[in-house]
């Protein structure tokens, strides 16, 4: 083989070698920018303007009683989204729930959920891909660092999973996620949940963080 030969393979094994390495970065530059702070696919200009609407929970005093419900069936909430979860499960940074919300297939349009304690104040924090806004924070669950955002939304045009249920009855789209809040709960939570059109709220009491 020629040494002109060889030079010209050489140039072209970089120039193939270059092509290689922008592909590559490109594909991961998208990667990176799959969301953690909107949803993919969502309606952002209507997630921010239901984020926009006051959050109306009651507030409580030591001395006030926990609200509980209401319940349509075994799930919070009187429509048209319904939830519930299982726990706490602790860490050092405070407590968390599996839980899970269960929203019609016939509704249109992002929905919106933010929580926090009722008698202190403290919001609970929502893991995972749902989250939206400015983050919260980070903490270890599960054995992976996390980020906690105060609101979570749903594209309803997309759910996860559907299932069908007795009651409430009908066919839903199940969003399943972790929620949680630092240790010093009271136990006293409050949901507020909006969507075009409408903002429920729910209720729940446990017993106040004992770790």
């Amino acid at each position: 083989m020629t040494r002109n030969r060889m030079v010209l393979i050489a140039a072209a094994l970089v120039l193939l070698l270059g092509v290689g390495v922008v592909v590559t970065a490109r594909v991961t530059s998208g990667l990176n920018h799959v969301g953690q702070t909107i949803p993919g696919g969502i309606n952002q200009a209507a997630v921010a303007q239901l984020l926009s609407r006051p959050l109306g929970l009651p507030q409580l005093k030591a001395t006030d009683q926990c609200q509980d419900g209401p319940y349509t069936g075994p799930f919070y909430g009187a429509g048209p989204v319904f939830g519930n979860g299982n726990g706490p499960n602790p860490t050092v940074w405070g407590s968390y729930w599996d839980v899970f919300f269960y929203i019609p297939l016939r509704q249109n349009g992002p929905i919106v959920v933010r929580a926090e304690d009722l008698r202190t104040g403290v919001p609970v924090v929502f893991l995972g891909a749902y989250g939206v806004g400015a983050p919260y924070g980070t903490d270890v669950y599960n054995g992976k660092t996390q980020v906690q955002y105060t609101a979570i939304a749903f594209d309803t045009a997309h759910p996860p999973t559907r299932n069908q249920l007795n009651n409430p009855p009908g066919t839903f789209g199940k969003w399943t996620l972790t929620d949680g809040i630092k240790h010093g709960w009271t136990g006293c939570f409050g949901f507020q949940v909006d969507g075009p059109g409408f903002s429920e709220q729910f209720f729940s009491a446990e017993a106040a963080d004992t770790y």
